[in-house]
Order: C-alpha cells, then sequence, then structure tokens
C-alpha cells in the first residue's frame, strides 16, 4: 500500500504519523506492556535532496571476510540456542506428563505452542531437524506427547551434541578469520596511502610541488599582485632534532647494503653523522674507529674537502663577528633569484622573528633539495611513531594500575603483544632494518605494526622506500661534481662569513650573502638552485626556489 508521506502529520524533519485508515499487521506476542510502550503510529520518511543519492559506504575486502564471520557466528548461535530451548520446553512437558496419572496422561494433549509459549520457534526448531517429516512429528507431539515427546528429545539431545562439537571446530576457524582480518580492516587509509605515496616520493612529483609553488608565486609577480609573499617557498619543522640520529642509522644501515658505495661510504657516514648535526647545532654522532677520516680537520691552503670542512658546532663562535673584514667580492653576472632588496627585507624579517636563533645559509641543486625533502619526510614519520609509542606507554602505564584489558584483547580480537609498550619505537627501527634487509616481507612488516600502532601505522608502511630513495639521493651528492661543489662553496663562503650567522645581526650580512647566491647561480647555471636556510633552535629548514633551467634558457 503506498502511502503520501507529503500530507501526513509530521514530526521533526523525518517522521509521519500514518494515517488513520491505515490497517496495521496483528502481532499475537504482544503484551500489555508492549502495546503501551512500542511506536505503532510514527514512521520513519527521511528527506533527501531531489539531486542527491544514496550513498552505501563501500566495506573492504577485509570486513567483508569479518562480517561474514559473524554472520556464520550469529546463525549458528541462533540454532544452537533455538534447539536448546527448545530441548528445555519439551523437559518440562515430560516432567510434567509423569507426575500425572495414568488416564490423565492418555486425555493430555498439546497446543501449537508445544508447551512452549511461541507457536513459532519450537516448530521451527523440529522442522530444521526432521524435513519433510516434520509436520507428522508436530501432529504426533500434539496428539500423543507420552509417546512422542521423549523420542523427540533423545533426537534433540543428539543433534545439539552434533553442533555444539561441529561449533568448536568453527569456533577455532572464526578465531583464526578474525585475528588474521581484525587489524586490517580497522585499516582504511593503508593501501591509498602505499598507492599515492610511491607517487609522491618520485623525483617529478617532489620537483613539481615547489615548481607549482615557485610559478605561481611569479604569476602574481607579473600580474602586479599586491601583497606578494617573498622569502621561502618552503618551511620544514624538524619537531624532534634529536630523531635525526635515528634517521642517520636508517640511512646508513640500508647504504651499507649498497655495493656501488663502497668508496664512498664514509663520505655519507660524515655527511649524516658531522655535516647534517652541524647545520641543526646538534652533537654529532658518533664514528667507529674504521670510519674516522683522517682528513675530518680544517683544511689548509684553501683546499676544502667536500664533506669535512664545517666547524664542529654551529655557535657564535663559528661565525666571523661583524666587524670582521674578508667578505667575498661582489661576482658578476646576471641574478635571476632574489634581488639584493628582497634579501635585505628577508634579513630585516629574520632579525624580527628569530632574534634569539642563529642560521645558516646553503645553496643546493636539486639532488640536495630532494636529499634535504626526504630526509626531513624520513624524520617527521619517524618522529610521529616515536610519539605515539609514548602516548601508548602512557596509556599503558594508568591501565596497568587497574589492570584493565582493552576491549579487543578482552574479545580476542586483538592477541596480547609479545612487546613490551615501552619497546615499541626500538622495535619498530629495528623491522625497518630488517626489511631492509629482506629478512621480513611486507606484509609480516605492517602486521607487526599494526598490532603495536593500530590505525595509525599506515604512515610508516613505505618508511622502506623513503629510506632508499634518501640513499638514492646520497649516491648523487658523494658523485656527481656539481653536488659537490655545493659544498666547498658553502665551506669557501663559511669561513668568509656568507653563509649564516646569529639572525639579530643578519643585515649586516646581506652583501655576504648575496654574493655567495650570485656565486651559487654560476655554479649551478645548467641546474637549478635552491637556497637553504636552517635555523638552530627553531630546528626548521626553509627552501626556496631560485632559478631553474626553464629560467636560464
Amino acid at each position: 500500500m503506498e502511502i503520501d508521506s507529503s500530507s501526513c502529520k509530521r514530526l521533526g524533519v523525518s517522521y509521519r504519523a500514518l494515517p488513520t485508515n491505515v490497517e496495521l499487521p496483528k502481532c499475537s506476542g504482544r503484551t500489555p506492556l508492549c502495546k503501551e510502550v512500542l511506536n505503532d503510529t510514527w514512521v520513519l520518511s527521511p528527506l533527501w535532496h531531489k539531486d542527491s543519492t544514496v550513498v552505501n559506504s563501500r566495506k573492504t575486502r577485509y570486513e567483508k571476510s569479518i562480517y561474514c564471520c559473524e554472520a556464520e557466528r550469529s546463525e549458528w548461535d541462533v540454532l544452537v540456542e533455538a534447539n536448546k530451548s527448545t530441548i528445555l520446553i519439551l523437559e518440562a512437558v515430560q516432567t510434567k506428563l509423569q507426575g500425572m496419572g495414568a488416564k490423565e496422561r492418555q486425555r493430555f494433549q498439546l497446543g501449537d505452542n508445544l508447551g512452549g509459549s511461541s507457536n513459532v520457534l519450537q516448530q521451527q526448531a523440529i522442522r530444521r531437524i526432521y524435513g519433510d517429516e516434520a509436520a507428522d512429528i508436530i501432529e504426533r507431539l500434539k496428539r500423543d506427547p507420552v509417546v512422542a515427546v521423549p523420542l523427540v528429545l533423545r533426537r534433540l539431545k543428539a543433534k545439539e551434541e552434533e553442533w555444539r562439537e561441529r561449533q568448536k571446530g568453527l569456533n577455532k576457524i572464526w578465531g583464526e578469520q578474525m585475528k588474521k582480518y581484525y587489524l586490517k580492516s580497522l585499516d582504511h587509509q593503508g593501501a591509498t596511502f602505499k598507492l599515492n605515496d610511491v607517487k609522491f616520493l618520485s623525483y617529478k612529483s617532489l620537483m613539481n610541488e615547489i615548481k607549482d609553488i615557485y610559478g605561481k608565486r611569479r604569476e602574481q609577480i607579473k600580474g602586479g599582485t599586491d601583497e606578494v609573499s617573498a622569502g621561502p617557498h618552503m618551511s620544514l619543522a624538524y619537531l624532534d632534532p634529536f630523531i635525526l640520529e635515528d634517521a642517520a642509522n636508517l640511512i646508513l644501515h640500508h647504504a651499507k647494503q649498497q655495493t656501488g658505495l663502497n668508496k664512498e661510504r664514509q663520505k655519507i657516514r660524515q655527511l649524516l653523522h658531522r655535516f647534517i648535526p652541524d647545520l641543526f647545532c646538534l652533537p654529532r654522532g658518533e664514528l667507529s674507529d674504521d670510519e674516522v677520516d683522517k682528513d675530518d680537520m680544517q683544511t689548509k691552503d684553501g683546499e676544502s674537502q667536500p664533506l669535512n670542512s664545517t666547524p664542529n658546532r654551529w655557535s657564535d663562535d663559528a661565525f666571523p663577528k661583524d666587524g670582521d673584514k674578508g667578505a667575498l667580492p661582489t661576482a658578476s653576472g646576471d641574478c635571476t633569484g632574489s634581488t639584493d632588496g628582497s634579501s635585505k627585507r628577508s634579513a630585516l624579517q629574520m632579525q624580527n622573528l628569530y632574534t634569539d636563533d642563529s642560521y645558516a645559509v646553503f645553496f643546493v641543486n636539486d639532488n640536495w633539495y630532494l636529499f634535504f625533502r626526504l630526509h626531513h619526510l624520513l624524520c617527521e614519520r619517524l618522529t610521529k611513531i616515536y610519539r605515539l609509542s609514548k602516548d601508548l606507554a602512557a596509556e599503558e602505564a594508568k591501565e596497568r594500575k587497574g589492570r584493565k584489558e582493552s576491549a579487543a584483547v578482552a574479545l580476542r580480537l586483538k592477541p596480547t603483544s609479545e612487546v613490551e609498550v615501552e619497546d615499541y619505537y626500538r622495535v619498530f627501527l629495528g623491522m625497518v632494518k630488517s626489511l631492509l634487509d629482506g629478512n621480513i616481507n611486507g606484509k609480516q612488516y605492517e602486521h607487526a605494526l599494526r598490532e603495536m600502532f593500530g590505525i595509525y601505522a599506515y604512515t610508516v608502511f613505505t618508511l622502506d622506500k623513503v629510506v632508499q630513495s634518501v640513499v638514492r639521493q646520497l649516491q648523487h651528492i658523494v658523485f656527481h661534481e656539481a653536488c659537490q661543489r655545493c659544498t666547498e662553496l658553502f665551506a669557501e663562503e663559511l669561513r668568509a662569513g656568507g653563509a649564516g650567522g646569529a639572525c639579530a645581526t643578519a643585515a649586516h650580512r646581506t652583501h655576504l650573502e648575496s654574493g655567495y647566491q650570485k656565486k651559487a647561480e654560476q655554479a649551478l647555471a645548467e641546474d637549478t638552485c635552491f637556497k637553504i636556510v636552517i635555523y638552530q633552535k627553531e630546528s626548521k629548514l626553509t627552501i626556496e626556489l631560485i632559478h631553474t633551467k626553464s629560467d636560464r634558457e
């Protein structure tokens, strides 16, 4: 029967009152209380926009597997419990018969409910067992319960024992499936993240990321737009600078496996354990006896070793004082990047924003840019997992006081972890190394992470790819002449005072840094040039694209 809900009385947004002439279906099982409290008047009639469609949520295959397990388990529970209920009712009938006299037993008959409260449930249970013969059995139970009840009870109990045994076996299968798919069913981002991250980590994607920002700014300048933002195109914060050591260890671990880097491995160690910490004014990493470079000292006669020429620490003493002489001469040639005016504005802005900080300036090519971009990405993801480990450890400490298990563990959906929560981060780093070495596969790695970090584990599913990409850029840095020239220029300008210093006196070094920039642009005339600025206390790295190859053409 079609009902026009628009003409019905309305309650709220989505409910309508049924017309009084609508005949409701009869329900024989309702008690006076049911009639008092249950709703027979108001029906749900949701309103949809004329152009909208109902969107059903898509389930992953892991969710579908769990739903199938739950559906099968529910069916078996209903089957076994209905059979058990029928047994209890017939046992009550049998007990009642035993208390009757002979004549009374002969006259005794059962109704459609077979001694229970429902006319349907007991008959359904008997039909499940007897099939086509069920109608005859039910009729005998009604007319001659004295003979039929013991026979039917014996069959029902035999079936219950059979079904209980089978249910035990199925419970093991369901338990294994739930254990296998439970954590995966909660992860709605892992598959998409892995697919997108592989594209994001590519050379083309990372270069386009900053080139798009650079291009939009140039369009604004050409269009004469007011208030065009100046300065870096990208700002990357290192939220926990001491994660750099963990990142360096992962990178070095993978670099050791690369046969093509045997001769250059020490340069990579020096870069990760000395050069990068010096840039951020952090303690240097430990080098073993066989890793100490004999040339790891100040170079003489102006000759510089690319990766070993920075001072021990980025302190104020590492930079020339403002009154010192010896600024580099101004280099000739076109400057397609920032003008002296914009450099002065940046220096004044630096003075105002970071008065107590110090900074380093490093002009680099695309390989160095990609290294810093990927290195920050690696540190960022390690920091997320490190902080998550700390949060989980704090939560576990609270639960230990009351010894309360999580709902998932109590229901045996999530197995109790063999790893202590306090060791999650350390174990995680070990698993990344095992994955890089090929000792575990991707599925094992992801499953272990889900057990520890749950739905937040997806952010490090591709961490091995990030490490591999970093090592790939390090290969370019230690082999390519343009990359080494960037480091040589930095070392020269560092001694001359054009590679940074205290932010409070940045304006006094504008001419030195402009000279450094012009030299870098000349050295990277056939390459893309970037300006990297590292802030010590802020632990922040900014990137500005100075010019691209197309700008030179």
